[in-house]
């Protein structure tokens, strides 16, 4: 008996195999990227950095949707690639925390979510009524982030410097998941075919 077979056993419920396969795989890969980034982050000494951008990355990105890589490994090494890049410029940017330019690039960030928000995968786009829901839930995160971002400038400047660079990523992700999903939409609608296009990436 395969594993997916005996989780359906134990729920004592009826599921598709497929789907309790697909779920295991998410679960696992999500485990996998975690623990890669956590075991980098103690090696580098920049543990508390890592949990942020994890647990940042994760609650954006869910409710906010993003970019999606065609394989695993990929999603994995632009996941690990985007830490580096957060670590590095959290550590080399410098702006005095009264500054307005920051505040000037949150309100822009704020303007492209109310714009832009949400991304969907092509694979599995949402329903009218959960795409307006993700919408709202978007501009809400963004907002509290925006609030939240502003307030730690004054005394805590190196978080929210962490926070900004890591929010400015899933905002970029989730304009790239965009306009892969108006591609393949314009471009199926076109052919008046279905979208081919296989995501591996279970992360982002």
């Amino acid at each position: 008996m395969s594993l997916e077979e005996k989780v359906i056993e134990l729920t004592q419920e009826e599921h598709d195999i497929e789907v309790v396969s697909y779920g295991m795989q998410i679960l696992g890969d999500g485990i996998k990227t975690i623990l890669i980034i956590m075991i980098l982050g103690i090696l580098v000494g920049h543990l508390v950095e890592s949990v942020i951008y994890l647990g940042f990355s994760l609650l954006g990105t869910c409710i906010m949707g993003g970019y999606h890589c065609k394989t695993q490994g990929r999603c994995l090494l632009c996941t690990v690639l985007l830490w580096g890049i957060m670590l590095y410029l959290s550590a080399t940017l410098r702006m005095p925390s009264g500054s307005m330019f920051w505040k000037y690039i949150l309100c822009v960030i704020l303007l492209i979510v109310l714009f832009f928000a949400s991304a969907q995968n092509v694979n599995k786009p949402l329903s009218q009524e959960v795409y307006i829901a993700n919408k709202s839930y978007s501009v809400c995160f963004c907002f509290g982030i925006t609030v939240t971002i502003m307030l730690l400038m004054d005394k805590h400047l190196q978080i929210a410097m962490l926070l900004l660079i890591n929010y400015v990523e899933i905002v970029v992700s989730m304009i790239l998941g965009k306009g892969v999903y108006w591609y393949v939409k314009g471009k199926d609608g076109k052919t008046g075919g279905k979208s081919s296009r296989k995501d591996g990436c279970s992360y982002c």
